[in-house]
């Protein structure tokens, strides 16, 4: 395969640096961008897999193969080759944006935030309209839904005026 993680655990903690935290209402804001990208990453995804059966059924019948398929065989490769590329390139721009690639090959996206001063993510997926999903860094595949209240921005906090 590409040798590229398909799941990220633990974003934040691996990669040393830290994650911007999202506020559901912003998360909303961005998923136009998102949602483009992330197209972009699943359907090449799709093409590298396809690309693998391909070179590995050539890879096995390669000492039999004339010209054209040997020519073919090494296309393969190479194309390979530039979709990984593509999908670090575009795995990067995500997490460019603060996001995390949670599945690279399903396309699922993590928005970091906090809850019960925890690490989370609010969670979506190619296909959803919104973010209605959330999930904590430690356990990926149990998505929530989002609670109601979520959806508003937090206010300003007031400046607490101590007496004495």
């Amino acid at each position: 395969m590409s040798g590229y993680p398909k799941k990220a655990s633990q974003a934040a903690k691996q990669s040393g640096r830290t994650e911007p935290l999202f506020e559901l209402p912003t998360v909303i804001k961005m998923l136009p961008l998102v949602r483009r990208i992330t197209a972009d990453l699943v359907a090449t995804q799709g093409e590298l897999r396809t690309l693998h059966v391909e070179g590995g059924r050539l890879d096995r019948q390669r000492h039999d193969l004339v010209w054209p398929e040997r020519q073919r065989r090494y296309l393969v490769h190479d194309t390979i080759a530039a979709a990984e590329r593509r999908i670090r390139s575009l795995v990067n721009e995500l997490e460019t944006l603060g996001t995390v690639v949670i599945d690279v090959s399903t396309g699922q996206l993590g928005f970091p935030t906090i809850v019960n001063n925890k690490l989370a993510f609010f969670s979506w997926l190619p296909g959803e309209d919104t973010v209605s999903h959330w999930h904590y860094d430690h356990d990926l595949s149990r998505r929530r839904p989002v609670p109601e209240a979520w959806y508003k921005p937090l206010s300003p906090r007031s400046s607490v005026r101590r007496k004495g």
